[in-house]
């Protein structure tokens, strides 16, 4: 699946800036797609509604409660559960930040970084010879500093995938029981309107009413981190198209029929992922989503081409909706994909990419549509994903027998 996506991502550069290839494949949307995953939401409640953490890569904070009121042999398995979720995240996610905060009445940091290799090893070696304090409970004092480095950090635009700032989740290890609730309760109200993501993992005889008023999600310390359900991050990452490439400008004409739907968060973020690879390139890239009809869509399924990809992808996560119309009429969006080339593009070599899982509702008018835009002058390249198009169709529309 990891190996599909990125020879999709690198296909769409290496013909787009002018290096012959093609590639098409028979795996299911939600494989081919799937630069993230949405197998699972990490749901939080905001006024009655669920939002997803999808801001990549994450930092992750992990917070270590080393007060009297756990047990050394509590905390002891502690740093065990600790050290596996290090583990589990760095090979989990790509360019994960992480750091760790061991708390009592006074705080001790191990910064907030990235680390590969040897330094995972290095900070686990350093988990492991934090002692415990055994003092007071400084709970929101420990919350206030992994809130404050989180933020600090978070607006990295050379290292967000998808946007202007990357993921922020701190991962609690404790029982519960502050020093001072109504102070505790108030800082972790304040990272949760700051949209960072609180995991606790409770120590023994733990406070539950408490940990579950200050986080998202509760459980114990004992059971794994699902982390691929917590974040919609990608295990691995193609870097940006390299600043300087001559690439050409295209539009992206993206199946909305019924199937594709069922999956469409998922395309939507490999779109604006796809758009912020070409960040540092003078080109203009455009997406349309199409349903049976184009024609009588709503404009909002359209995004004109443009050079600024960061204005590009905030408009395909903020604004692109997907028609509801159900069919896949290929061959109209083509025809009308022209004719915003026409309009928009720069370069007149400019590029149609239909990224298509079904048969169109008619194949020889999709055909036709191919040859009247190679005609044009634009190349067509027709990227199939699932397994409902047969060879034989793909082959007719782009011009084999």
């Amino acid at each position: 699946m990891e190996f599909f996506r990125q020879l999709v991502h690198l296909w769409i550069l290496s013909w787009c800036c002018r290096v012959e290839s093609y590639w098409h494949d028979g795996r299911d949307p939600q494989a081919a797609f799937s630069l993230f995953n949405w197998s699972f939401h990490f749901g939080k409640h905001v006024r009655g509604l669920m939002t997803n953490m999808t801001e990549c890569p994450p930092l992750v904070i992990f917070v270590l409660d080393g007060s009297d009121s756990v047990s050394p042999n509590n905390y002891r398995m502690a740093k065990t559960s600790l050290t596996r979720e290090i583990q589990s995240l760095t090979q989990t996610f790509a360019d994960t930040d992480m750091g760790v905060i061991l708390f009592s009445d006074v705080i001790q940091d191990l910064p907030l970084g990235q680390r590969e290799g040897s330094q995972v090893s290095d900070l686990i070696r350093q988990v492991q010879s934090l002692r415990q304090p055994r003092k007071k409970t400084s709970l929101a004092a420990a919350l206030k500093r992994a809130r404050e480095s989180l933020l600090e950090n978070s607006h990295s635009e050379s290292r967000a995938y998808n946007g202007y700032s990357r993921g922020h989740i701190i991962v609690l290890f404790s029982d519960g029981f502050p020093d001072n609730w109504r102070e505790t309760l108030q800082e972790a109200k304040l990272a949760l309107e700051e949209d960072i993501h609180i995991i606790s993992l409770s120590l023994g005889d733990s406070n539950h009413l408490l940990l579950r008023d200050i986080s998202h999600h509760v459980q114990d310390h004992r059971q794994a981190i699902n982390w691929t359900s917590l974040a919609a991050c990608p295990a691995r990452v193609l870097n940006p198209v390299p600043r300087g490439s001559q690439c050409r400008d295209f539009l992206l004409v993206v199946d909305g029929s019924d199937s594709v739907l069922r999956h469409k968060e998922t395309v939507r973020q490999y779109l604006a992922y796809t758009a912020l690879r070409y960040r540092f390139v003078n080109n203009s890239i455009g997406v349309t989503v199409y349903g049976t009809d184009p024609d009588v869509q709503a404009s909002n399924t359209r995004i004109r081409l443009q050079a600024d990809k960061r204005k590009l992808a905030e408009a395909i996560r903020l604004k692109l909706r997907f028609p509801t119309s159900g069919g896949t009429g290929t061959d109209k969006a083509i025809t009308q994909s022209l004719t915003m080339l026409r309009e928009d593009a720069s370069d007149r070599q400019a590029a149609l990419i239909v990224i298509t899982d079904g048969p169109s509702l008619d194949p020889q008018a999709t055909r036709d549509a191919v040859q009247r835009a190679r005609s044009s002058g634009h190349e067509v390249v027709i990227i199939r994903v699932g397994n409902a198009m047969p060879d034989e169709e793909l082959n007719f529309i782009i011009g084999g027998e």
